[in-house]
């Protein structure tokens, strides 16, 4: 279950039941997540962090849900690649959401099209780099799950730096409320997420939940008010350069506050 392997994330699910009165109930053998059913066993993983965000997602009542990285298989291969775009193209349909699926490749989307047409979706699948998409996205993003870029076990660094320009891209469309994935972050040596993590850290972002996928939280989010949205912010970006070296660190501000104020 969860928290076996991820207790770290204990109190912020606890917190945030308490303030919403959702009886969402960890640990409960008889449990199954709807979308994860069929799909993706508990054994698996990204079973975990899957189903956290999905519930999460509920409690936020997030509307705008935006990957980079489409998933290739379409409905072939769940429990190799996690079939996110099925997954959470269906959550946010029976949710009255828009879904965004970023892939450069067109033989990704052509295949992610086929499954979301037979599901009969209205996901948005875009072929297009997904920096430039995200940069020009326009909209508030409650939720962004990056798994873009393909990992390359002996050189690590372009995934890990062009994961790091998706979220410098995609920030002035977050807000207090935005919830954060990152695929493939348990691979040697810091995974895809290792310097978007960092970044994200180094801004007042908080990992709850830290496996396979890495899930974060702003750590100044509001949570009152049954959980229910507010008009986002639109941060600013100042000085937000990703390092041309090899072995970049992720960049950082002088001002934390620039990037998120909290209300």
């Amino acid at each position: 279950m969860l928290f076996r392997n991820n207790l770290k994330s204990l109190p912020w699910i606890l917190f945030l039941c308490l303030l919403t009165g959702n009886t969402m109930v960890y640990g409960s053998e008889s449990y199954q997540n709807p979308y994860l059913v069929n799909r993706i066993p508990e054994s698996n993983q990204r079973y975990g962090s899957l189903d956290l965000v999905l519930r999460l997602l509920e409690l936020q009542q997030a509307k705008t849900l935006v990957e980079t990285g489409t998933a290739r298989e379409g409905l072939k291969n769940f429990e190799g690649d996690g079939g996110s775009t099925i997954i959470f193209g269906e959550w946010a349909d029976k949710h009255n959401g828009s879904f965004y699926s970023v892939d450069l490749s067109p033989q990704s989307i052509a295949s992610a099209q086929e499954a979301v047409n037979q599901m009969k979706l209205s996901s948005h699948l875009v072929c297009s780099d997904s920096i430039a998409f995200l940069t020009d996205f326009g909209k508030p993003i409650d939720f962004l799950y990056l798994d873009s870029f393909d990992y390359d076990w002996y050189n690590p660094v372009p995934c890990q730096e062009h994961h790091l320009k998706e979220v410098i891209a995609a920030y002035p469309w977050l807000h207090n409320n935005s919830i954060i994935m990152i695929d493939d972050c348990s691979l040697p040596h810091g995974g895809k997420g290792k310097l978007a993590i960092k970044y994200l850290e180094e801004h007042g972002w908080t990992t709850i939940y830290s496996a396979y996928q890495v899930v974060l939280l702003y750590s100044k989010r509001n949570l009152t008010h049954q959980f229910q949205l507010e008009k986002p912010n639109k941060p600013a970006v100042e000085n937000a350069q990703v390092p041309a070296t090899k072995h970049a660190q992720a960049p950082t501000t002088g001002n934390t506050q620039a990037w998120i104020t909290p209300r």
